[in-house]
């Protein structure tokens, strides 16, 4: 059966600024990956500032290889710098942004949760690295927020599981 894929949609965050998630399934979502792309449109631009990339394991199972909202990312002067930039020779620097903090990070979990489900999987697993916790010590209660079963102990990488209903 092929993937149930969404039109691209659009995810909002806490101060009610929109950004278009795409949806991608390469050679028909089989034993691939399924990559979930988060991008802040612009009049002249589009930035990717957020991923998901998952793997179908098996025909139950859908697993988190790799979530992300980054933290830095940069955009080029617009207007009159832009201008100047280009034709006076000055130098304005690109600006930088950070977007985690703002709810995209749960808008684009609990829309992975959804896709999963309307696709069939039973389960959503993964794992939380050392680099992630040692950047990020409050990602295992993130995840337990989002309904997933986190291993506990010291062992690393720690596995995480959600049952879908």
């Amino acid at each position: 059966m092929p993937p149930v894929i969404p039109p691209p949609t659009y995810l909002v965050d806490q101060h009610g600024t929109n950004y278009r998630l795409d949806f991608e399934t390469p050679n028909g979502g089989g034993n691939g990956m399924w990559t979930f792309l988060l991008y802040l449109d612009g009049p002249r631009m589009s930035a990717r500032i957020g991923y998901a990339y998952c793997w179908k394991f098996s025909p139950e199972e859908l697993r988190i290889h790799d979530f992300q909202i980054d933290r830095d990312v940069r955009f080029p002067p617009t207007g009159l710098k832009c201008l100047l930039n280009r034709f006076v020779r000055t130098h304005f620097p690109w600006t930088r942004r950070n977007f985690r903090r703002l709810g995209l990070g749960t808008a684009l979990i609990q829309t992975v949760i959804t896709i999963a489900r309307q696709n069939g999987f039973t389960r959503l697993g993964g794992q939380i690295v050392a680099t992630d916790l040692a950047e990020f010590s409050g990602l295992p209660a993130w995840y337990e927020r989002h309904g997933f079963v986190v291993a506990k102990g010291p062992q690393l990488p720690r596995p995480l599981s959600l049952t879908l209903k």
